[in-house]
C-alpha cells in the first residue's frame, strides 16, 4: 500500500472498533484514485502557499526599491539646494568684491 494518508488511518481505527464497516469502508477509501486525489490537492495547496509567499515577497521587494528611490531622490534634491546656495553666496561675494567698497549688503 502506498502512503497513507490520516483519512486511511481514521478508517483503519474505525475498522477495528466496529469490524463491520471493513466491508465499504476501507474498500472506498484506501484506493491508488483516492491517495492520488489527496496527494494532488496537498500539492496543490503548497503550491498555493508558496505562490502567496512569492508575491507577499515580490510586494515587499517593490517597497524597498520605493524608499531606496525615494532616499535617493531627497538625497539628490539636498545637493542640488547646496549647490544652489553655495552658487547664490558665491555670486554675491562676487559682487561685493567687484565694485571694492565692502559696503553692500
Amino acid at each position: 500500500m502506498a502512503k497513507l494518508t490520516k483519512r486511511t488511518l481514521q478508517a483503519q481505527v474505525e475498522v477495528a472498533i466496529c469490524p463491520a464497516l471493513a466491508q465499504c469502508t476501507l474498500k472506498t477509501l484506501v484506493t491508488p484514485q483516492n491517495i492520488d486525489r489527496e496527494n494532488s490537492n496537498k500539492v496543490k495547496q503548497e503550491e498555493s502557499v508558496l505562490s502567496i509567499a512569492r508575491i507577499k515577497t515580490q510586494a515587499r521587494t517593490a517597497e524597498a526599491d520605493a524608499e531606496a528611490y525615494s532616499s535617493v531622490a531627497e538625497h539628490t534634491r539636498l545637493e542640488v539646494e547646496a549647490e544652489a546656495h553655495a552658487t547664490r553666496f558665491a555670486v554675491g561675494a562676487a559682487a561685493k568684491g567687484a565694485c571694492g567698497c565692502g559696503g553692500h549688503g
